[in-house]
């Protein structure tokens, strides 16, 4: 992941949308195929929102926090040949990721009830490998796989260029405003890719689960707060 952000923005750009089509493709044919597959029961989704008000504002703060992430296209936009075209292309981005990922989800909750998810497996490879086998189970779990390392792309890409452009202000150490003979600020992409392999890695501490979630909600407030402060 460090190597490919700092091998310069159409690399990272190739790199990325490769990965993205990649993962669509897998969505997409999982949505599909698991329609099609006639295993979508309707009485899965009975009743609807089990864990009532609670479960949904649970389930709010993680899933806005997730769906920001596009939100890291907004640091590119200095690097568009057209920047005025970065609203036309968040809005086509949250169009067809809430397509994608709402489908998906409701082919899945068709397909197994929410009773049989447990927390350590992925849901997704659950119910590809319960449809269509073991072996569609583990093409899934790729796709999640091939997520996370979009979604690393994304958090590391996006702080180096905040940093660059704080440290060209004066906010920040100089050292952050660096390029590299690609151009690209390795200074900050270098110290975003450790907080962000810190934070990975401390997922999976059991001792530090509730503070990971406690932070990614923390995260989302602050993160949408500070949108909308630039927005005014």
């Amino acid at each position: 992941v460090l190597a490919i952000s700092l091998s310069g923005g159409e690399v990272t750009r190739q790199a990325h949308l490769f990965m993205v089509v990649l993962l669509f493709g897998i969505m997409i044919a999982f949505s599909v195929a698991g329609f099609l597959s006639g295993q979508v029961k309707p009485e899965n989704f009975t009743p609807f929102a089990p864990f009532g008000i609670s479960g949904i504002w649970a389930a709010l703060g993680m899933g806005v926090y997730a769906f920001l992430g596009p939100m890291t296209l907004l640091t590119a936009s200095g690097e568009l040949k057209d920047p005025n075209s970065m609203p036309k292309i968040m809005f086509w981005t949250f169009v067809m990721i809430l397509v994608l990922y709402v489908t998906a989800m409701a082919v899945m909750m068709g397909i197994v009830s929410y009773t049989e998810y447990g927390v350590v497996e992925s849901p997704f490879a659950l119910a590809a490998s319960v449809v269509f086998g073991g072996a569609a189970g583990q093409v899934v779990n790729f796709a999640a796989w091939l997520a996370a390392v979009t979604c690393l792309i994304g958090e590391v890409f996006s702080p180096s260029r905040l940093l660059y452009g704080m440290a060209e202000d004066g906010v920040v150490p100089a050292v952050f405003a660096k390029l590299n003979s690609r151009k690209v600020p390795w200074v900050g992409m270098i110290v975003a890719y450790v907080i962000a392999l810190v934070f990975v890695f401390g997922a999976f501490l059991v001792d530090l689960e509730s503070f990971y979630v406690v932070l990614g909600m923390v995260a989302c407030v602050l993160g949408s707060r500070t949108i909308l402060i630039s927005l005014v």
